[in-house]
């Protein structure tokens, strides 16, 4: 008798017609296993990014969305710093950042930095993309000091900054992303939202081939786009969009008039090649 653990379990040997066979799960949830570590050669990413001051001119959904932001081509350290004291390895704010991207190959690489308050660390690894970062550990059990107690910078040793976390948010909040070396990654949601007095425009932005930095580049499109959005607008992709490796994708907005608040979430998945 053949046990078919999953109905999306690839088996190594066929199923004839006259085999029984008993289905241990029938039924499973694709984004659980994936993130217990079920389904291997796989990673689920759930990207945030959030724009407090967007104008009428489109601008990067990003924490700290008023500076302009160079991509980085060339991997280098990076300096972390805090606008508050008490963000230091015995102070009540952020003791230990949690900083995730890509190295000079395009790897995925993590580095934790202990934090100085506001005089700056500057850590070991080089990285060409920064993917996310996080508050690891803190010196207060409950908010709001858990998280960090000021805005953190994270800045590149000669093409500025790079992320920004946001006091009392505990992480960064930036649509940027950036598909590893050796993986596709498939586009499977997005989902933007702004206050409701406000009509927003939205364009989500791929570009390929980010590690050529000698001309000709890869060229940059639009893949999705969502005018005049007052509220929630939220696409489930039935055809995944293929964002290749080497791709870095992000996502714009601008108002129709006057400033607002604009956020952004999407969901890739990312399948070794």
């Amino acid at each position: 008798m053949t046990y078919i653990p999953d109905e999306r379990y690839i088996l190594n040997t066929a199923i004839t017609q006259t085999d029984e066979a008993v289905v241990r799960r029938a039924v499973n949830d694709f984004v659980l296993d994936t993130n217990r570590g079920l389904q291997t050669g796989l990673s689920y990413e759930h990207v945030v990014g959030r724009c407090g001051d967007v104008n009428t001119s489109y601008r990067e959904i990003r924490e700290n969305c008023m500076t302009s932001y160079d991509w980085m081509t060339t991997a280098e350290r990076i300096d972390v710093v805090s606008s508050a004291a008490d963000d230091t390895s015995a102070g009540g704010g952020a003791r230990t950042i949690r900083l995730i991207g890509l190295d000079a190959s395009w790897n995925k690489v993590t580095e934790d930095y202990i934090m100085n308050g506001t005089s700056t660390v500057t850590g070991g690894t080089n990285f060409i993309r920064i993917l996310r970062a996080f508050v690891l550990t803190s010196g207060t059990y409950q908010s709001p000091t858990g998280v960090n107690s000021g805005d953190i910078t994270f800045t590149s040793a000669t093409q500025g900054v790079q992320a920004f976390m946001a006091e009392g948010k505990g992480k960064t909040t930036s649509s940027r992303w950036s598909i590893p070396a050796g993986y596709d990654g498939y586009l499977s949601r997005v989902a933007v939202q702004c206050p409701e007095q406000r009509d927003i425009d939205f364009r989500l932005f791929v570009r390929n081939n980010g590690n050529i930095i000698a001309a000709p580049f890869g060229g940059a499109r639009i893949i999705s786009s969502y005018d005049e959005i007052t509220g929630r607008y939220e696409e489930n992709l039935l055809s995944y969009r293929k964002l290749t490796g080497y791709s870095d994708i992000w996502e714009e907005a601008k108002t129709s008039q006057g400033t607002s608040v604009a956020n952004v979430t999407f969901d890739i998945i990312q399948v070794i090649q």
